[in-house]
């Protein structure tokens, strides 16, 4: 009876420490992949875009700010949709500096409305910028009555109907509701672009290229067809890690390089080569080309590639954050605008304290765009009241004035 005590006494020992043995095997790869995880964002791009969602939405920046027409009800429609910002894809410099300009108006915002005034630490600040930076490329405001037109001048009313008005060799398109989601719109052209192919052919067709705006329009017509609701917002964020995974598990990297990694084929995607402003815009380039890429594939054996899911916008989202970055700036320029925007009249000519303004000598090396947005954002407020008892205008940037204003504060 002993025996037989001891016996299972042994075997439950043994259990428990292989059940630690499993648990510390299983910990240790989840914190390797994390890790992995974050090493390889960071590679290009600073900050969790999915963290920094959480953020716009815990610090109830989505009470006065729409993404895409989807919030922002509180601000009656004064706050800017960050969605649909206009200009080109900003980078991390141009989001800081955009924020910079425009500090004043939302705190002054805030204090009407009453709202309490939002802090953030320095992670929370490039997770939130990551987050800004990705959704730019929704940024989709297209014609409607032109895309009516370029549905029927680009033939696609030859093989899909809207509402039942066209061809029937393809789907009704005013009836897919998933085609109001331009990464879908983007995915869908992509993956049917051969069978598509083959019909243009049979039908002796030309096969119809899209100007830069011009798959927008066409887009905006067929939502206006399908009850109008933009519902790019639910894509968000997207992965951008996944989407470099996938740049390679797909094949693209056998073409296409990225920043002089991959192949010469295609143009290199990185940072030297102009990116066109939404997602939508990049599938009717992806379309353009679409013929040509497959033939090249064709050519070097590569089967070509299909996108299921989320795939599309994960690996959009990667080839928008390789941008993310600016140049360095110019520390010589930067000196003249630190003394042009008036920050030596609060900081001392030589960084050594001024006017109200604390002694930033000792920050040399650690200034980055990240954290003047940060220091902004949480001693702002007090900055400007200052400057506003100073009768000191608030310094607004322009172009790369605070990339050179930070390379001139870290030479010091």
């Amino acid at each position: 009876m002993e025996s037989r005590q001891k016996k299972e006494f042994l075997f439950w020992v043994m259990a428990a420490a292989a059940a630690l043995l499993i648990f510390f095997l299983v910990f240790k790869y989840w914190k390797y992949s994390r890790l992995r995880n974050e090493r390889m964002l960071s590679t290009f791009m600073a900050g969790n875009p999915h963290e920094g969602g959480r953020v716009f939405s815990d610090k109830g920046c989505g009470r006065c700010h729409a993404i895409g027409g989807v919030g922002g009800a509180q601000s009656g429609g004064q706050a800017r949709d960050l969605g649909r910002m206009p200009g080109e894809n900003l980078s991390l410099n141009e989001l800081a500096t955009a924020m910079w300009n425009h500090a004043p108006e939302m705190w002054k915002r805030m204090g009407e409305e009453k709202f309490d005034y939002p802090r953030l630490n320095e992670e929370e600040t490039t997770n939130l910028f990551a987050f800004l930076y990705e959704i730019r490329y929704l940024n989709e405001d297209g014609d409607p009555d032109r895309g009516q037109m370029l549905f029927s001048s680009k033939g696609c009313i030859q093989c899909h109907a809207i509402q039942g008005h066209g061809g029937h060799t393809g789907p009704d398109l005013a009836e897919n509701p998933s085609l109001q989601v331009p990464f879908i719109w983007a995915q869908e052209m992509w993956n049917h672009a051969p069978r598509m192919q083959e019909l243009i052919r049979y039908k002796n067709l030309p096969w119809p290229k899209f100007g830069e705006n011009e798959m927008v329009d066409l887009m905006s017509y067929v939502q206006s067809q399908n009850g109008g609701v933009r519902r790019g917002f639910e894509v968000l964020p997207a992965d951008p890690a996944h989407g470099r995974e996938l740049f390679r598990e797909k094949g693209c990297i056998l073409c296409h390089a990225v920043d002089g990694e991959g192949g010469t084929v295609g143009p290199d995607l990185g940072r030297n080569q102009k990116l066109l402003h939404t997602l939508t815009q990049l599938g009717g380039q992806m379309w353009n080309h679409s013929p040509e890429m497959g033939q090249a594939m064709k050519s070097k054996g590569i089967e070509r590639p299909r996108f299921e899911g989320r795939e599309m916008p994960d690996l959009i989202a990667y080839l928008y954050t390789v941008h993310y970055f600016d140049d360095p700036g110019d520390m010589q320029t930067g000196s003249q605008v630190f003394k042009a925007k008036g920050c030596a009249t609060c900081h001392g000519e030589n960084g050594q304290g001024g006017k109200g303004g604390p002694a930033i000598q000792y920050l040399k090396g650690k200034f980055s765009v990240v954290r003047m947005a940060y220091t902004m954002w949480q001693h702002g407020p007090q900055m400007y009241a200052r400057a506003q008892q100073q009768n000191i205008p608030w310094p607004k940037f322009q172009g790369n004035d605070m990339a050179n204003l930070i390379a001139y504060l870290n030479s010091r």
